[in-house]
Parts: structure tokens; C-alpha cells; sequence
């Protein structure tokens, strides 16, 4: 009995020592062994068409989504390969497998094409800005393959062959510009050298906003003595403001209504002197004459004559405006002021020029706004006669004011502004009688 009972126990304990072991292995790895690639695979990485040449690369990743690439062997049409891109050398079919430990990996077929064979070619202006004489032109050959071929072409430009793919041109006129390569013969691309745009003589307007009564006013009097000392290419407008009363201590008796301009330019005081209408002559004036002066030049790409003529008190003034080539303004007007000279009347002075002398007994002021036959801001002119080389008239009329105390000291001021920001493109005064021509250069 004693035996028996023995037995059972050590059977028992027995069976007891192997679920324990089994329920142990379980606790440590629940899911089984998910680290363990089991297999390979083998892909082409990046994609589009291969030519003889072009490098191909691959990628071998386990099923468990390791990339293994670098541990990994790639043979392409049966032999191994170093690393894990392959340089093609001929056009045909690539078997590539990889195997890695003791896996063996799927095999993809990759095909390479031909090279291309270019049968056509292209010929093309770089640019399509025009072209000068002086200026350098670049051109392009292009194969119906798309690759580009300058290098290896052969152009000419009006049967001489050129050393490379840009030539200097010297004289108007037209270019018959070929290429060949390989045998092939482009297109023949004809190219145009223009006639100089024209241009003009830059003139600065100067608009001084004054007063007689203004007692600083006077540096900008002396400033302006002193632009025209320098250049004979500065048109002044002295906008007299003040009170009409004569017994007002602003009394000025040119006073000229010119709101819409102190609106425009945003007026906060006197003397304020603008240039080109927009710009503010930095003050001290007198001392930043080179402002005024670097705004003249032969650069303008539109140029103003002016053909005026006074009968009797009526006033009729023929403008012209030419365009320069190279006009790109979609938008101006014309601006048409009537100026006096020699108006002598007492000038308040505040500062030390002219002597320093308070009042300036009997002063003169000269390129007094004595009327506006147009808007301040300007009348449109036609977008349609906005065209380069070309010339836009119009004949703008209007009366004398009761004010004018000598016709022989009339002048008139032609401006052509940019309807958009209110600049000054270019400026000219004329006198009555004067049969102008475009100032061009």
C-alpha cells in the first residue's frame, strides 16, 4: 500500500513539473517568435524608364518589414553585383533576385530601353525680349527626344557658322539663324534687330507750393535760381496759395485754387517743393540741388512739342506726345498749365538769402500758375494711341484770365503723368509762337 501511494505522488509531482515548465515558456513569449524573417523581399526603387547607362537601385526588405539590403546578396542575370544599384550598359531584359541568410527572394524582370534616336531638331531664340544692335543674342538646339543638344550643334547666323551658341549683332535688320547636327538640318529661325528705341530728353518738373506771404518760402526761390544755374532742363510751376482778401496777412494776389494737387500730394505746409509731382524736394532745397538735377537726363521714354498760338484772349495750344520702344505706361494724361513771369510783388522773408532782407520789397515771381486748361490730375489720352514710335496729338484750348498783366511773359507747361501713382513721366514749357520738335536723343 505504502509503495503504491508513493507512486501517485511522484506521478502527480511529475506532471505538475512539466505544466509549470509549459506555462512558464508561455509567459515569456505569449505570441511566438515575431522577430524571425522567414522571407525576403526584393524591389526596385524609385521608377520611370531606363536607357543604356542609367543606374538602377534595390531594396530587399524581410517580412517582417525589415530592411536588410545592405546583409543581403542581389545578382542581376545571374551574377552578383557590388552593393545595391546597378549601372545598365545595354538595352534588354534584367532578371534581379537577392537572397539573404538562407532566403531566397522574389525576382523581378526590369526592362531597358534603347537610347533614343534623335530624327529632328529644334532651333530656338533664348529670350523674347527685343533685340538691338549691340545686343548679344543666346539660341537653343533641342532634338525631338527632348535633350538638349546646343553643344554638340553646329549654328549659323546668315550662312556663317558660329563658334558657339550666341552672336553679336551689330546692324538692323534681319538674321536667318540655322543649326545641324548629326547630320539633321533645324528649323530656320529668323530673328529681327530693331532701330534703337527712341528716347528723350528727361526734363524735371518742379511744382514749389508758395506764398507771398510765406516767409520761408524764399529757400525754395533760392534753391530753384540754383537748379537753374545748372541745367537748362528744369520746369518750374510756382503755385501761389493764400487769401484773396487784400486785408488778410496771407494775402497772396496769384492765388491759384489748386486743392486737387495739395489733396494728391498730401500738403501739410508751406514752402513744400515736389518733384516730378510725387517726390519731395528734401529739405534745405538750396543744399540737395543734385536731387533736381539727377532727375534730367536723355533717358525719357516719351518725349512732348508743343505748337501755341494766342488770338485775342483765346489760347489753343497743339501738343504732341511721341512714344519712345520701350514705353510701358498703359495709362498716362496730360497736364497743361499756363505760367506768368516778371509778377513784382512784396515777398515775406524769413530766412537769410536775398540778403536777409524782410520784406523782399517789389520781388519778382517768375512761373506763376496763372490757369489750368485741363484737369490738374490730367485728361486721359487714348490707350490706343499709347504706341511705340508713334505720335499722339491733341489740341487743347482755353481763355485768358482777366489776372494776366503782360501776354508777352506767357509761357505754357505740358506734363505727361502716370495715371496710376500720379508721377511725372516727362515735362516741357513752350512760348506762344513756338513750333516745337520732339527733343529726342
Amino acid at each position: 500500500m505504502k509503495i503504491r501511494f508513493s507512486t501517485k505522488i511522484l506521478f502527480f509531482l511529475f506532471a505538475l513539473t512539466i505544466l509549470g515548465c509549459s506555462s512558464s515558456s508561455d509567459d515569456e513569449n505569449p505570441g511566438g517568435n515575431t522577430n524571425t524573417i522567414t522571407s525576403i523581399t526584393l524591389a526596385r526603387v524609385g521608377t520611370g524608364t531606363l536607357f543604356p547607362g542609367d543606374t538602377v537601385a534595390f531594396e530587399v526588405k524581410g517580412n517582417t518589414n525589415a530592411v536588410v539590403t545592405s546583409s543581403s546578396s542581389i545578382t542581376v542575370n545571374g551574377t552578383q553585383i557590388n552593393g545595391s544599384s546597378y549601372q545598365t550598359n545595354s538595352a534588354g531584359q534584367l532578371s534581379v533576385s537577392a537572397t539573404y541568410e538562407n532566403l531566397t527572394s522574389n525576382t523581378i524582370q526590369i526592362t531597358v530601353d534603347p537610347e533614343p534616336v534623335i530624327t529632328s531638331i529644334s532651333l530656338f531664340r533664348v529670350g523674347n525680349a527685343p533685340i538691338y544692335p549691340g545686343d548679344t543674342v543666346t539660341f537653343q538646339v533641342v532634338g525631338d527626344t527632348s535633350e538638349d543638344v546646343t553643344n554638340q550643334s553646329t549654328i549659323s547666323v546668315n550662312g556663317t557658322p558660329l563658334t558657339n551658341n550666341t552672336y553679336q549683332t551689330t546692324t538692323v535688320g534681319n538674321l536667318d539663324v540655322t543649326a545641324t547636327y548629326d547630320g539633321l538640318n533645324s528649323n530656320t529661325l529668323q530673328v529681327t534687330v530693331a532701330p534703337p528705341p527712341t528716347k528723350f530728353t528727361k526734363n524735371a518738373l518742379i511744382e514749389d507750393y508758395t506764398g507771398t506771404w510765406c516767409q520761408f518760402c524764399p529757400r525754395v526761390s533760392h534753391a530753384i535760381d540754383l537748379v537753374n544755374g545748372q541745367t537748362d532742363d528744369a520746369i518750374v510751376v510756382a503755385i501761389h496759395r493764400g487769401n484773396t482778401n487784400p486785408a488778410s496777412g496771407s494775402y497772396d494776389p496769384y492765388n491759384f485754387n489748386a486743392g486737387a494737387l495739395e489733396d494728391m500730394i498730401n500738403l501739410t505746409g508751406y514752402p513744400t517743393a515736389m518733384l516730378d509731382r510725387t517726390t519731395d524736394w528734401t529739405f534745405p532745397e538750396p543744399n540737395n540741388v543734385a536731387q533736381v538735377t539727377n532727375l534730367t537726363g536723355d533717358n525719357a521714354d516719351l518725349g512732348l512739342a508743343m505748337s501755341p498760338t494766342l488770338n485775342g484772349n483765346n489760347v489753343s495750344v497743339e501738343v504732341k506726345v511721341k512714344f519712345g520702344g520701350e514705353i510701358s505706361n498703359p495709362i498716362l494724361k496730360i497736364v497743361l498749365y499756363l505760367l506768368e513771369d516778371g509778377l513784382e510783388f512784396n515777398q515775406t522773408n524769413g530766412t537769410s538769402y536775398y540778403g536777409g532782407v524782410n520784406p523782399l520789397v517789389n520781388f519778382e515771381h517768375n512761373h506763376v500758375l496763372r490757369a489750368a486748361f485741363t484737369d490738374l490730375l490730367g485728361v486721359l489720352i487714348p490707350s490706343a494711341e499709347i504706341v511705340g514710335e508713334e505720335e499722339y496729338t491733341t489740341t487743347i484750348t482755353g481763355m485768358l484770365p482777366a489776372s494776366i498783366e503782360n501776354n508777352s511773359n506767357l509761357s505754357l507747361v505740358a506734363i505727361v503723368v502716370d495715371a496710376i501713382t500720379n508721377d511725372a513721366i516727362n515735362s516741357r514749357s513752350a512760348n506762344f509762337g513756338d513750333s516745337q520738335t520732339f527733343q529726342e536723343e
